[in-house]
């Protein structure tokens, strides 16, 4: 099965070195990262993590757009965390307000801080999405069927932070199209008990062969899946066993000659 993609926590990481003076400073740094696709009207968890001197500093978080290659970069977002003495690691929730994305080029995420009097300052390219209040993660019994099979599946309902969803209301619809795109099978208004939901379907004995797709609707939300139906058997192969002509009464060891093809 194939995990999805647009649902990722892939982070970006740049290391962000204090310029010091003196030498036993040097070995001072520090780990920003952020989710490689900032959710657009939603908060996103950002991460700075120290080595070296833990000391009190600031740090300037921005957000930038762009609506083509060479145009002008527009601020989208500023925010200002303080790093407390001591501590580590700091999250922040970096809420980004809606943004058109279809207008959107490319994005980048800035930071500038000081820490200890020290200047800090790194940035990279990032990704829009918009947000969605839940995530639909669609789950087959195996990724390859023969025609007759009984197709097992479930559907698991995801909250933001890709935890099981308490929210156990139902869903709107689920169905089933072949790959020429004729809807077989459908279920409406499915509810959902814990976050997750078990169903099955049987395929016909010559069914549409190819990759079918199995769709999760709810609330103008989309989520699918595909699986493959085909005809395959077992291979098919030869044995065959050499003896030797004789064996003496007394041998404690016979050799013989497998060959397979």
């Amino acid at each position: 099965m194939e995990v999805k993609k647009e649902m990722s926590v892939v982070a970006f990481v740049f290391m962000l070195f204090v310029v010091c003076t003196a030498e036993d400073q040097l070995d001072s740094g520090y780990i920003f990262t952020s989710p490689r696709s900032i959710k657009t009207g939603a908060n996103n968890q950002l991460e700075l993590c120290r080595f070296g001197a833990v000391e009190e500093g600031i740090v300037k978080v921005k957000l930038f757009y762009s609506e083509s290659y060479n145009g002008n970069e527009t601020l989208a977002q500023e925010e200002e965390f303080t790093l407390e003495k001591g501590k580590r690691c700091t999250f922040f929730d970096f809420f980004v307000n809606a943004i058109d994305i279809d207008n959107v080029y490319y994005g980048r995420l800035q930071i500038n801080g000081s820490i200890d009097g020290e200047c800090i300052s790194g940035s990279d390219k990032v990704n829009f999405s918009p947000s969605k209040e839940n995530i639909y993660l669609i789950q087959t019994d195996k990724p390859l069927y023969k025609p007759g099979q009984t197709v097992l599946f479930r559907v698991l309902k995801l909250d933001k932070q890709l935890r099981p969803s308490s929210d156990e209301g139902d869903i709107g619809e689920v169905y089933i199209e072949d790959p020429k795109g004729t809807r077989l099978y459908q279920w409406k208004r499915i509810h959902l008990g814990k976050g997750i939901k078990q169903l099955e379907f049987q395929l016909a004995d010559e069914p549409v062969l190819g990759n079918w797709r199995i769709t999760v609707w709810n609330n103008n939300v989309t989520e699918s899946e595909t699986f493959e139906v085909k005809e395959y058997v077992l291979p098919k192969y030869d044995v065959t066993i050499k003896f030797p002509p004789y064996v003496l009464a007394n041998e404690e060891i016979i050799s013989v000659e497998v060959c397979t093809k």
